[in-house]
C-alpha cells in the first residue's frame, strides 16, 4: 500500500480542526501521512494539533501566518507520500474517500494520455465519477507518477 501524504491547512478552526482530524484517522485506507500546518493560528488550533505530534502518521509544522498557498507549499515540502491531497481544516470527508480515490487513480494510471491537459481532464472525470469534486482536494505527483510508468 502506498503512502499518502495528506496537507491540512490550519489557521483559526479550533472548533472544526478535531472533527476533521478524526475524519482522517478513521480512513479506510491506513498508510496516510497527516501534516498539519499551523499558520500562526491564535485561537487554540495549535494546540489541538500539538495534541498529535507524537503519533507516527502525523507531521506538525508551526509557521508564521502567510496564507493558505504559502501553508500548502510548506505540506508540498515535507510530504513523503506517493501521493498528496489537500483537506480544509473546517472540513471533513468520508471514511472510505482515500481509499475509493486510491482505487480509482490505480485504474486510471494506465491509461495512455498524450498531452497535459488530457491529463488534467482525466483527473477532473475521476473526481466527478467519484463524486470528489470539492474546492481543496487535489492530488500531487498523479503527472509525475504516470510519465514515469509510460
Amino acid at each position: 500500500m502506498e503512502k499518502i501524504s495528506v496537507i491540512v491547512p490550519v489557521y483559526n478552526v479550533e472548533s472544526y480542526l478535531e472533527r476533521c482530524i478524526n475524519s482522517l484517522l478513521n480512513q479506510t485506507y491506513s498508510n496516510l501521512e497527516i501534516i498539519l500546518i499551523d499558520d500562526g493560528s491564535t485561537d487554540r488550533s495549535g494546540q489541538i494539533c500539538d495534541q498529535y505530534k507524537n503519533r507516527d502518521e502525523f507531521v506538525v509544522i508551526h509557521k508564521e501566518n502567510a496564507g493558505l498557498g504559502m501553508a500548502r507549499n510548506t505540506g508540498l515540502d515535507v510530504a513523503t507520500g506517493k501521493y498528496i491531497i489537500f483537506v480544509d481544516s473546517d472540513d471533513y470527508i468520508d471514511n472510505n474517500m482515500i481509499q475509493s480515490l486510491y482505487e480509482e487513480i490505480q485504474k486510471q494510471v494506465r491509461i495512455p494520455v498524450l498531452v497535459d491537459l488530457n491529463v488534467y481532464m482525466l483527473i477532473i472525470q475521476m473526481f466527478l465519477k467519484l463524486n470528489f469534486l470539492k474546492k481543496n482536494i487535489l492530488v500531487k505527483k498523479f503527472v509525475q507518477n504516470y510519465y514515469q510508468t509510460i
